[in-house]
């Protein structure tokens, strides 16, 4: 049915109401002068038989609405996702009871959330919903108290993810600002505790929809035999960015890879592997990956994340002369632990006495002590002399 009507108290406007009823939903669309498209769902008792794990949809932007520059993935501009395809959203999290925000993604990762449909997704409505849109198209979803659980589950795995990227990326000039992820953290994990009894509003943005077969899959999408090689191709891009002295591409090539050589390493725990898939080569790159990754952190001057991840090293082989060369100069460019940058230069230096290369940083080191040592003899003479 469509209907025009005159409304408005600010001057009228000719709207046109749109009303479609099935299978137990109705919708309402209305559209004019001045007015963003806005589409409401509202579902009767019977609705859940057909599937809809809302109790309502407002559209805030319809993809009809999308400009040409906005427009991020041509022909796909207004298709609705399928089985198999890959789909970049936006979405924002809302408790309804205490209308505390809970997720921004946005915020939180800076850049749109990928959803591969069809699989086994933690939050299954949040896949439901998306099947109700097109791409361009932005909505306001109301679900049920009873998706909470699943949802804070998702909110805390990404959380972590971020976490995790916080505090490789804190120096050491900024242990303050891991101080205050650790609290935003606490503060973000009671709201969703304060939430879990209240119905959920989602606010989602579908931004691109790719068609099987045609976007790179993740690692938990590949086979053992596919995730080997991706190790091996991974340290390879790395090298080269090295080579080229492009050390922040390099770190997220070693980066995949290190994360792809933890999943095969708890996979050997689990379950048997086939040799002949070659698990037992990829291993070997671990420690190699660890100390490529712990160069580009010296390089990037994240001392803190080299110190990490040279222990890590050192935890495997505590022989490593690299893993103590590098761990050392870590701690000596961040200006503190300088005895402990002396214990890891002096241990490479007896490993290889002969490279010139520690034995340079050694001595540098060894002038940064005494040097702290003659100024503390001057402070304290000059704190107790007459």
């Amino acid at each position: 049915t469509e209907l025009n009507v005159v409304s408005g108290q600010c001057g009228y406007s000719i709207v046109q109401l749109s009303v479609v009823e099935q299978a137990g939903l109705r919708y309402v669309r209305e559209s004019g002068a001045g007015l963003r498209v806005r589409e409401d769902l509202t579902m009767d008792g019977a609705a859940d038989a057909h599937g809809v794990a809302w109790t309502s949809k407002t559209i805030i932007k319809h993809h009809d609405d999308v400009s040409e520059s906005e427009r991020k993935c041509g022909d796909l501009v207004g298709r609705t996702a399928k089985p198999g395809d890959s789909v970049s959203v936006h979405f924002i999290a809302q408790s309804v009871a205490t209308k505390v925000e809970l997720l921004n993604t946005r915020e939180l990762l800076q850049q749109p959330f990928e959803l591969r449909m069809g699989r086994a997704f933690v939050v299954p409505e949040l896949e439901q919903a998306v099947k109700s849109m097109m791409v361009g198209e932005t909505a306001r979803f109301i679900f049920r108290k009873e998706i909470m659980p699943q949802f804070a589950q998702l909110a805390t795995v990404l959380r972590r993810s971020r976490r995790f990227a916080a505090e490789s990326a804190c120096g050491s000039e900024s242990g303050h600002s891991c101080c205050a992820h650790a609290l935003k953290n606490d503060k973000e994990s009671e709201a969703l505790r304060d939430a879990l009894g209240s119905d959920l509003a989602l606010e989602l943005e579908l931004v691109k929809v790719e068609a099987g077969g045609t976007f790179d899959r993740q690692s938990w999408e590949l086979s053992w035999s596919e995730k080997v090689q991706a190790v091996l191709d991974h340290k390879i891009a790395g090298n080269t960015a090295v080579g080229r002295k492009e050390y922040a591409d390099a770190a997220r090539q070693y980066e995949i890879a290190i994360g792809l050589l933890e999943s095969l390493r708890l996979a050997t725990k689990t379950e048997e592997l086939d040799e002949s898939v070659g698990v037992g080569t990829a291993l070997e790159e671990h420690v190699p990956l660890l100390l490529n990754y712990t160069l580009c952190m010296l390089k990037l001057s994240n001392f803190s994340s080299a110190v990490e991840h040279a222990t890590s090293v050192l935890r495997i082989d505590p022989t490593n002369t690299k893993a103590l060369f590098r761990r050392g100069q870590a701690h000596l460019e961040r200006g503190r632990d300088i005895d402990l940058a002396l214990a890891d230069l002096d241990r490479a230096h007896e490993l290889q006495p002969e490279n010139s290369a520690i034995k340079h940083l050694l001595h540098k080191c060894k002038r940064v002590v005494a040097r702290a040592a003659a100024e503390d003899r001057q402070r304290f003479a000059g704190m107790f002399g007459s």
